[in-house]
Protein backbone atom coordinates (compact mmCIF):
# COMPACT_ATOMS: atom_id res chain seq x y z
CA UNK A 1 0.00 0.00 0.00
CA UNK A 2 2.99 2.36 0.93
CA UNK A 3 4.30 2.30 -2.50
CA UNK A 4 0.94 2.16 -4.27
CA UNK A 5 0.40 5.59 -2.45
CA UNK A 6 3.18 6.84 -3.71
CA UNK A 7 2.89 6.56 -7.07
CA UNK A 8 -0.60 7.39 -6.99
CA UNK A 9 0.23 10.62 -5.64
CA UNK A 10 2.90 10.96 -8.57
CA UNK A 11 0.25 10.33 -11.26
CA UNK A 12 -1.99 12.73 -9.49
CA UNK A 13 1.12 15.29 -9.74
CA UNK A 14 1.83 14.27 -13.05
CA UNK A 15 -1.65 14.47 -13.75
CA UNK A 16 -1.50 18.43 -12.60
CA UNK A 17 1.57 19.43 -14.47
CA UNK A 18 -0.17 18.16 -17.99
CA UNK A 19 -3.43 20.63 -17.05
CA UNK A 20 -1.36 23.42 -15.64
CA UNK A 21 0.96 23.17 -18.84
CA UNK A 22 -2.59 23.11 -21.44
CA UNK A 23 -3.85 25.70 -23.64
CA UNK A 24 -6.85 23.40 -24.94
CA UNK A 25 -9.80 21.89 -23.34
CA UNK A 26 -8.28 18.06 -24.80
CA UNK A 27 -5.35 18.60 -22.84
CA UNK A 28 -6.83 20.01 -20.09
CA UNK A 29 -8.72 17.22 -20.04
CA UNK A 30 -6.42 14.69 -20.03
CA UNK A 31 -4.93 16.21 -17.59
CA UNK A 32 -7.99 15.63 -14.97
CA UNK A 33 -8.17 12.08 -15.75
CA UNK A 34 -4.65 10.98 -15.06
CA UNK A 35 -5.50 13.12 -11.66
CA UNK A 36 -8.31 11.13 -11.09
CA UNK A 37 -5.91 8.49 -10.02
CA UNK A 38 -6.26 10.52 -6.81
CA UNK A 39 -9.59 8.87 -5.53
CA UNK A 40 -7.50 5.95 -4.60
CA UNK A 41 -5.65 7.63 -1.83
CA UNK A 42 -8.85 8.27 0.74
CA UNK A 43 -9.33 4.40 0.82
CA UNK A 44 -5.51 3.55 0.78
CA UNK A 45 -4.97 5.58 3.38
CA UNK A 46 -7.89 3.96 5.87
CA UNK A 47 -6.21 0.54 4.41
CA UNK A 48 -2.73 1.46 5.69
CA UNK A 49 -4.51 2.75 8.90
CA UNK A 50 -6.15 -0.69 9.71
CA UNK A 51 -2.81 -2.34 8.29
CA UNK A 52 0.03 -0.79 10.60
CA UNK A 53 -1.89 0.38 13.56
CA UNK A 54 -3.27 -1.41 16.96
CA UNK A 55 -7.05 -2.14 16.19
CA UNK A 56 -8.20 -0.21 19.73
CA UNK A 57 -6.86 2.75 17.60
CA UNK A 58 -8.17 2.10 13.95
CA UNK A 59 -11.62 3.97 14.43
CA UNK A 60 -10.03 7.23 15.95
CA UNK A 61 -7.44 7.56 12.91
CA UNK A 62 -10.15 6.45 10.16
CA UNK A 63 -12.10 9.28 11.59
CA UNK A 64 -9.43 11.75 11.61
CA UNK A 65 -8.12 10.33 8.29
CA UNK A 66 -11.98 11.25 6.70
CA UNK A 67 -12.41 14.67 8.93
CA UNK A 68 -8.95 15.59 7.50
CA UNK A 69 -10.16 14.78 3.86
CA UNK A 70 -13.24 16.57 4.08
CA UNK A 71 -12.26 19.50 5.92
CA UNK A 72 -9.31 19.91 3.64
CA UNK A 73 -11.85 19.41 0.09
CA UNK A 74 -14.02 22.32 1.69
CA UNK A 75 -10.78 24.64 2.00
CA UNK A 76 -9.83 23.83 -1.24
CA UNK A 77 -12.56 24.80 -2.87
CA UNK A 78 -12.10 28.41 -1.18
CA UNK A 79 -8.78 28.56 -1.98
CA UNK A 80 -9.28 27.71 -5.79
CA UNK A 81 -11.34 30.44 -6.20
CA UNK A 82 -8.72 32.74 -4.65
CA UNK A 83 -6.01 31.32 -6.92
CA UNK A 84 -8.17 31.85 -9.51
CA UNK A 85 -9.22 34.93 -8.94
CA UNK A 86 -5.78 36.25 -7.64
CA UNK A 87 -3.50 34.31 -10.03
CA UNK A 88 -4.77 32.70 -13.10
CA UNK A 89 -6.20 28.85 -13.24
CA UNK A 90 -2.94 27.45 -14.16
CA UNK A 91 -2.08 27.96 -10.93
CA UNK A 92 -4.07 25.92 -8.98
CA UNK A 93 -2.78 22.72 -11.01
CA UNK A 94 1.02 23.70 -9.69
CA UNK A 95 -0.53 24.17 -6.54
CA UNK A 96 -1.74 20.85 -6.43
CA UNK A 97 1.23 19.22 -8.25
CA UNK A 98 3.53 20.70 -5.78
CA UNK A 99 1.27 19.28 -2.88
CA UNK A 100 0.97 15.95 -4.21
CA UNK A 101 5.22 16.11 -4.66
CA UNK A 102 5.86 17.03 -1.14
CA UNK A 103 2.76 14.23 -0.12
CA UNK A 104 4.51 11.35 -2.19
CA UNK A 105 7.94 12.35 -1.21
CA UNK A 106 6.32 12.50 2.92
CA UNK A 107 4.99 8.86 2.98
CA UNK A 108 8.00 7.69 0.99
CA UNK A 109 10.82 8.84 3.66
CA UNK A 110 8.44 8.26 6.61
CA UNK A 111 5.93 5.07 6.46
CA UNK A 112 8.02 2.20 6.96
CA UNK A 113 8.11 -0.87 4.77
CA UNK A 114 5.75 -3.72 5.50
CA UNK A 115 7.19 -7.12 5.36
CA UNK A 116 4.40 -10.06 6.26
CA UNK A 117 5.61 -13.00 7.61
Amino acid sequence: RKRLLVIVSFLAAFGSIVSALSVSLPLITTGRAIQGVSAAILPLCIGLAKERLPSEQVPFCIGLIVGTAAVGSGLALLAGGLIVDYVGWHAIFWCTATVAIIAASIVAAILPSFRSG
